[in-house]
């Protein structure tokens, strides 16, 4: 009876105490009961609790560290892991307390939904193989499911696109003439060199024979000669290379016509100058050259022929592809079995994978700087450390874990340690400059029959030639009426019936105011003797003689209308 009550009483208080019982055989009735012996308690050990880890390996997450020589270090012992995640682990070691994460790597994937069966370490957590699971793993619904997450490890990332990075430059001198002439096509050229040859002589055939021109007005005194050979042919080409980079010219043609054509061609070679600059822009936009500012998307890498594209088997990034394959339904996939074999496919060349932005922002940040960008990240993935689902009665039982580890991560978070791994192991180490966001692969790296760079054809280039053809004309006909006007200007005038009566008129009256003027010089001497005392007399008025001046040939048709009849003469 007493040793069963001493067994309660240790099992009560946790075995605070051992007793060692001395057997008692059967006790006579009235006998005394045997002695117990209470041996002296003694503190009990305080054992850390140790939990397995499954560890992806994963450049930086999760790495095979390195000897003194450089060797990958083998095995699972504490001394072979490195990495970012390996970091965190310590430090939750810390926070938790008394808590002990052996790692081990975990080498069969990240784990997918096939056929309704997970593989991967979704498997290996469902099947209790690891209390913990960590690595790159992206928290999604359907994982969820069958397993538990912790708080987000990181978050802002996302899946993105990285091939080969490739250097678009021009090589030569030569390269460099021949892309300043590319935007127009050879036939272009042409019409553009017919055009100014033709300008060229107009002008000059303009100066040579029409009137109004400078070489027509230095015939008849009203211009120089310098301003006559200022538009001959020599001249006349000077002119249209004026005009070609947008030049004044100190001689200007002086007909309607010559300045007709003056506008006609600057209109012409302003048009063909809009044309050349927007070429050559189009040109720069679609090689990328002398500027990383056209950028390749994701869906011209898809497109083109010369990359096979793929990504992790057996990954978050794979299910993502698995449900939008309407969106890239040309998406042919060379899947690869980790991140370092498809890093190597993307150093060969013509290989481009798709994994998890922060990867590639450490895989691009270590020489020889080798990996480029193409486009924004598809969509936005968190990780998290994984955990089994406890159930009792189909009803999900609280992990004591997971609240442990929650509780670390924050406790990291607020005190910025996370944020200073994450650092270490994504900024600090970089060699190479750090990826924009927005990629940094030009479209010129692409096959030219994927992404064409065509230059001016003719027939974009003929409203050009149209409107220098009719200008042609109006400057024709312009100059033609200029001749016409010249020419009537400049016409014989005969005389006419009305006019050659009006000078025998003239000539008649003429004749008799001569006539007139005789008679009055033959008068006899006595008539013209007067008494003395009449000398000095001022004649009567009807005594005056009317002496008119002989008409000049202008005004003699007038003053014989004027006085048709001879003078008379009163005494």
């Amino acid at each position: 009876m007493m040793r069963n009550l001493l067994i309660l009483l240790v099992v009560v208080t946790g075995s605070l105490s051992q007793t060692v019982e001395t057997p008692v055989d059967d006790v006579a009735v009235g006998a005394e009961a045997p002695e117990v012996i209470v041996a002296p308690v003694v503190a009990a050990e305080i054992v850390k609790q140790k939990y397995t880890v499954g560890i992806i390996e994963s450049a930086p997450y999760a790495m095979r560290a390195k000897d003194a020589n450089g060797t990958a270090i083998e095995g699972d012992g504490p001394e072979a892991f490195t990495g970012f995640l390996v970091d965190i682990l310590k430090e939750m070691e810390d926070v938790i307390g008394n808590t002990t994460f052996e790692l081990e790597w975990a080498t069969k994937g990240y784990g997918q939904l096939v056929d309704g069966l997970w593989t991967g370490i979704i498997k290996q957590m469902q099947d209790a193989d690891f209390d913990l699971g960590a690595g790159p793993i992206s928290i999604t619904e359907e994982r969820k499911e069958v397993v538990e997450f912790s708080n987000a490890i990181t978050g802002g990332i996302g899946i993105t696109l990285t091939v080969k990075e490739q250097h678009i430059k021009l090589e030569s001198a030569v390269d460099m003439v021949f892309f300043v002439v590319r935007p127009f096509s050879f036939p272009v050229w042409i019409l553009f060199g017919l055009s100014f040859v033709v300008f060229a002589f107009a002008i000059f055939a303009l100066n040579k024979f029409h009137p109004f021109e400078h070489k027509g007005k230095c015939e008849e005194g009203k211009s120089s000669v310098q301003e006559a050979k200022a538009l001959d042919l020599g001249g006349s080409f000077w002119m249209a290379m004026t005009l070609c980079v947008l030049q004044g010219f100190d001689r200007k043609p002086r007909s309607k016509a010559g300045r007709t054509l003056f506008a006609i061609w600057g209109v012409f070679v302003l048009l063909t100058i809009i044309l050349y600059i927007t070429s050559m822009v189009e040109m720069y936009r679609n090689y990328g050259r002398m500027t990383r500012g056209s950028l390749a998307t994701v869906e011209d890498i898809i497109d083109s022929e010369k990359y096979e594209m793929g990504y992790i088997a057996g990954g978050s990034t794979a299910k993502y592809f698995q449900k939008h394959a309407d969106t890239y339904p040309t998406l042919n996939a060379v899947t690869v079995d980790n991140l370092a074999d498809g890093l190597t496919k993307v150093r060969e060349g013509n290989y481009g994978m798709f994994i998890e932005s922060d990867m590639l922002r450490h895989a691009g940040s270590l020489k020889p700087c080798e990996f480029a960008k193409v486009g924004h990240n598809l969509n936005v993935v968190i990780y998290g450390f994984v955990l089994h689902k406890h159930k009792s009665g189909g009803v999900v039982v609280e992990n004591e874990l997971k609240k442990k580890i929650d509780d670390a991560l924050l406790v990291l978070q607020g005190d910025g340690i996370l944020a200073d791994l994450h650092h270490d192991y994504f900024h600090d180490t970089a060699e190479c400059p750090e990826l924009p966001e927005e990629g940094n692969f030009p479209r010129a790296a692409l096959e030219p029959a994927t992404i064409p760079a065509r230059p001016l054809t003719p027939y974009e280039y003929s409203g050009a030639i149209v409107l220098l053809i009719i200008g042609l004309v109006i400057v024709t006909i312009i100059a033609v009426i200029e001749n016409m006007y010249i020419k009537f200007k400049n016409r014989p005038r005969p005389a006419t019936r009305p006019t050659q009566e009006k000078l025998i008129e003239a000539e008649e009256g003429q004749a008799l105011n001569q006539t007139a003027m005789t008679e009055v010089g033959d008068k006899k001497p006595e008539e013209e003797e007067e008494p003395k005392e009449d000398v000095g007399k001022e004649l009567e008025p009807e005594d005056k003689v009317e002496v008119k001046p002989a008409a000049s040939e202008e005004t003699a048709g007038i003053e014989s209308r004027a006085t048709p009849a001879p003078v008379e003469v009163k005494s």
